[in-house]
């Protein structure tokens, strides 16, 4: 009898860890098109991502309050400042990111200290229940989606070197190969 029950829990617990994995998988997949809200920056500045042609865009939803999210900032503030150092005149790459918080002032305080400089910043105080989190599925932070000109996913989720190597080679005619 104690070995059914046991049996049982353990058929639950792993049904229940299945069901969360599969829960926090992202919304889109690779060659999905993306959906182009509009955004308003901190600074009043209106944004569609359908206004940017050209450009690859990287959708960084994190949170001041994840410490995952933390860990992993100065290294996409390093790639993305060496990528811009080399591509002044004409970028072909942003960083927009989405913030899902519950204190500005810690927003504020995280920005300042992961050193994190670029304009396109947008705070949602509402987490994962803000409009943006819903219409990208966001229910785990970091959750990043590279988007081609296109408007599609090229990524989900990389590594900082497969994402570093991506924009290191931008240029090159055979990216779309490069993507794999």
């Amino acid at each position: 009898m104690i070995s059914k029950l046991l049996n049982i829990a353990l058929i639950i617990l792993i049904a229940g860890l299945i069901g969360n994995y599969i829960y926090k998988l992202p919304k889109f997949s690779k060659g999905n098109e993306v959906p182009a809200p509009s955004i308003i920056f901190k600074d009043g500045t209106h944004f569609n991502i359908d206004s940017i042609n050209n450009k690859y865009i990287l959708l960084h939803f994190w949170g001041s309050w994840c410490a995952t999210c933390r860990r992993k900032n100065p290294e996409l503030v390093s790639m993305y400042k060496t990528y811009l150092d080399e591509n002044t005149i004409d970028p072909k790459f942003m960083i927009l990111s989405i913030a899902l918080e519950k204190n500005l002032d810690q927003y504020e305080a995280a920005v300042g200290m992961d050193s994190i400089f670029w304009d396109t910043q947008i705070v949602e105080k509402e987490l994962f229940k803000s409009e943006i989190a819903k219409l990208y599925g966001i229910r785990e932070i970091p959750t990043t989606y590279l988007i081609g000109p296109d408007k599609k996913v090229l990524m989900i989720n990389p590594k900082i070197s497969k994402l570093k190597h991506f924009v290191q080679n931008i240029d090159s005619t055979s990216q779309q190969g490069q993507i794999d």
